[in-house]
């Protein structure tokens, strides 16, 4: 069942590939000569990439889950770590060029860097192992072996830093992670990750009963809700990929039990 529910809803987050199936399906009845129903399809997926083409909808569901937490501007006494999440890299990328490579979630590996330096005192862990992992210099990598590299060619130390490097989901993430760290009763971590991605980071530790502070980061809205309309494609298709992919995953989540909120906010 869950397996189904996932091809169901990565249909919808690859809206861009469901359009087109229309297009071309109808392209297809049409040429069959049923042209009532190739009309339909035809059109159908016509209007929907306009309308992607021209409606803020995917940058729009951003915001919501962008402004869902708000960043600290200081710590509890009580914090004594920092978790940042996998899922900077592109791995496909990476293997043709043989070189460091990013994706839009970047900015929450860099980010980290930079909070480290000014928090030196909290312990640092990296979570993340990836699927479909690439090969560089000759050797598979998953993400936490390129973290490694890519720290090491910055300068950065990581002596007494913690590195997950099994996991393939954002459950595993908060799941892995505890196992490892067992955080002691009154701690509390910094959890790290792309503000999009962090309400459904959120509750997943929180289920797995990690008592976590949230820290956004990678901001990618200006977290305004302007009635904005504009005429990009890729863009549009591209938040709204994103965006679905979230909030799918947020109502997923919490129907299969894996959260007790479908959407985690402050406590």
């Amino acid at each position: 069942m869950e397996s189904f529910t996932r091809s169901i809803g990565w249909l919808f987050i690859n809206i861009d590939t469901l359009l087109l199936s229309f297009i071309v399906f109808g392209f297809i009845l049409l040429l069959c000569k049923t042209k009532r129903w190739g009309k339909r399809f035809f059109l159908t997926g016509l209007l929907g990439l306009f309308f992607c083409a021209i409606m803020p909808l995917g940058i729009w569901m951003l915001v919501e889950l962008e402004n869902r937490f708000p960043q600290p501007q200081t710590l509890p006494a009580n914090t004594v770590g920092i978790i940042v999440l996998g899922g900077s890299f592109d791995f496909m990328t990476m293997e043709g060029r043989q070189m460091p490579a990013y994706n839009l979630a970047g900015g929450r590996f860099l980010e980290f860097i930079a909070f480290t330096k000014k928090y030196p005192h909290l312990k640092r862990v990296f979570s993340g192992g990836g699927r479909d992992l690439p090969t560089i210099h000759g050797q598979k990598m998953g993400e936490a072996d390129i973290a490694k590299m890519i720290f090491s060619d910055l300068g950065y130390d990581t002596q007494g830093m913690i590195f997950e490097g099994t996991s393939r989901t954002t459950l595993e993430n908060a799941t892995k992670t505890k196992e490892i760290v067992q955080p002691k009763p009154g701690e509390k971590w910094v959890l790290m990750t792309s503000a999009f991605h962090l309400p459904r980071a959120v509750g997943l530790f929180r289920k797995a009963g990690f008592d976590v502070l949230p820290y956004p980061v990678d901001y990618h809205t200006s977290g305004q809700y302007d009635p904005l309309f504009f005429l990009g494609l890729r863009d549009g298709l591209l938040s709204l990929h994103y965006a679905t992919r979230e909030w799918l995953s947020l109502i997923q989540n919490y129907l299969y039990g894996r959260s007790d909120e479908i959407f985690p906010g402050i406590n």
